[in-house]
């Protein structure tokens, strides 16, 4: 017997419905995957953390007013870049601490590693509390289709 199985043409049409949400429940998984590997590169680059002084090369405002900054830096025997949203009293030639992965200079940014990493986590423990929503939503779901109004 499957108890989702729909028993009207009102609950096929109330299942069709609530079924189109599906590929809405696949982005907040592939989101959750998404921010949670990358959490564990920033905290596994953590580990390795060194840091460097580098330049700011660019500075540009985002539509977002955001203050969005492109720097370069010297690492090992290599010459490396990257950009981060920085305060808007930071700007072009402004000399600034970099921290990056001793391993690969390429995971590198403005602030410390690991709090990235903690960035990436919320992120990721956000998108598993909206999946976890939302599959509890589908699977009560039966007890709001149309056959069921008015019964106890």
């Amino acid at each position: 017997m499957d108890v989702f199985a729909p028993e009207s043409e009102d609950e096929i049409k109330f299942h069709t419905r609530l079924w189109r949400a599906i590929p809405l429940l696949f982005v907040f998984l592939c989101a959750g995957l998404y921010f949670g590997l990358r959490a564990g590169v920033w905290k596994d680059a953590a580990s390795r953390q060194q840091t460097s002084s580098g330049m700011m090369t660019e500075c540009k405002r985002t539509v977002h007013g955001e203050n969005q900054c492109h720097y370069s830096f010297l690492a090992g025997d290599g010459h490396y870049t990257g950009s981060s949203s920085v305060s808007s009293d930071t700007g072009f030639g402004q000399i600034v601490v970099v921290y990056y992965d001793s391993k690969d200079p390429t995971w590198n940014a403005l602030e410390d590693l690991s709090a990235k990493g903690r960035e990436d986590e919320d992120w990721a423990c956000i998108f598993l509390l909206l999946i976890a929503t939302f599959s509890a939503f589908l699977f009560y779901a039966k007890t709001l289709s149309p056959s069921r109004k008015g019964t106890p």
